[in-house]
């Protein structure tokens, strides 16, 4: 079933629209479950969106009440932050070639930078939820066989650059989300898709997800991490982050020492742009 046109704001229009496409399903009874992937911050102890959104007009909704019980229809409903899911989805997938699999990381990168994880099979909460995008990015000296790329190092000496990022400077999104490569290229973020392959700003991009996949191996130890966004269908990024990753953690994590190994542990989502709601449907697959 093709999904409506949602509008973004005000969220009462918003989810009236999704209620509007549900109500058929739910007054059929056909409706079973519900997943919902949802923007962040996340408040799961409160179930709605938390007042730090940059959403402002999101700020205190509670999209769990919204869509629970549409045509006085009773089914299970589970909300997850919009790149949980797609990591829920991913070790779906990852577990079909490897049964014993227990964990998955998956990152997004496109005008921010998120990152979703499930260990032990599950979804990581804790005291909220992971914001993977803003973590410091590794810069010189941090991964000694990584130096920080040139176009970066230029522009933080030369223009004052401190990442994009309000709260967190030269984080991994700071440095890799879509408004910080346009400003490291010069360009409008409309623009970045015109670029060339070979344009430095790739490196840049290339070496904060590099950073934050390195992190992730070295802090979670996840057995796959999937990369997906916008930013991502710049394809020659994957060997890039995969050639960086390999240099920065230099042998250590011993199942990944043959370089090789990397091109089945960093991978893009099968799922592309409609990795968000393929993420839904198996937070919703898993109530059954």
């Amino acid at each position: 079933v093709a999904p409506p046109p949602v509008p973004s704001s005000p969220p009462a229009d918003a989810l009236a629209s999704v209620v509007a496409f549900l109500e058929p399903f739910a007054a059929s009874k056909t409706l079973t479950a519900l997943g919902i992937a949802t923007f962040g911050p996340y408040d799961f102890t409160r179930n709605c969106i938390h007042e730090s959104s940059p959403k402002p007009a999101w700020r205190s909704v509670n999209v769990l009440e919204a869509l629970s019980g549409i045509a006085g229809h009773t089914y299970d409903v589970v909300i997850d932050t919009d790149v949980n899911a797609p990591a829920v989805a991913e070790y779906e997938i990852l577990k079909r070639t490897n049964p014993q699999a227990s964990s998955c990381a998956y990152i997004t990168c496109g005008t921010g930078v998120g990152v979703g994880l499930v260990v032990n099979g599950q979804a990581v909460r804790g005291l909220m939820h992971p914001e993977g995008g803003k973590i410091p990015c590794a810069l010189a000296g941090a991964f000694k066989n990584v130096p920080t790329p040139p176009l970066l190092v230029e522009a933080m000496q030369d223009r004052n650059f401190t990442g994009v990022d309000e709260k967190h400077g030269m984080s991994i999104e700071g440095i890799a989300g879509s408004h910080a490569l346009a400003e490291l290229a010069n360009v409008k973020p409309s623009d970045l898709p015109t670029l060339d392959d070979s344009h430095p700003v790739w490196e840049c991009a290339a070496h904060a997800l590099a950073s934050c996949c390195a992190t992730l191996t070295l802090m979670v130890s996840p057995e796959r991490v999937v990369i997906g966004g916008g930013i991502l269908r710049r394809r020659c990024l994957y060997v890039m982050i995969r050639d960086k990753v390999h240099a920065m953690l230099d042998g250590y994590v011993y199942p990944l020492s043959d370089r090789a190994k990397l091109d089945t542990y960093i991978v893009a989502s099968e799922q592309g742009d409609d990795a968000g709601l393929h993420g839904a449907l198996s937070l919703a697959l898993r109530t059954q």
